[in-house]
């Protein structure tokens, strides 16, 4: 009988939920939309969620991509108002 130790995430593993639902909240986009935008299906946005080292690197840093276009944006609505 082969035995298999339990392995804890990663303690980064957290930072792309993070991200997701920071840009849910500011965009008000569904995971549909984000998919979409991210060009990967709902289970690939799922496992990016959940377990991002099951998924291509470039998808995360897309992601990033996107958190960061979307502050930058609302940073300059809010300097305008």
């Amino acid at each position: 009988m082969k035995r298999t130790a339990f392995k804890k995430k990663p303690s980064w593993s957290y930072c792309t939920a993070d991200w997701i639902n920071e840009i849910k909240i500011r965009t008000s986009w569904t995971n549909e939309k984000l998919a979409g935008e991210l060009g990967v299906s709902l289970s690939t946005l799922h496992n990016i969620k959940s377990a991002p080292w099951k998924v291509s690197g470039a998808y995360v840093l897309r992601l990033l991509e996107i958190r960061n276009n979307v502050i930058a944006k609302y940073e300059n609505e809010r300097k305008v108002v």
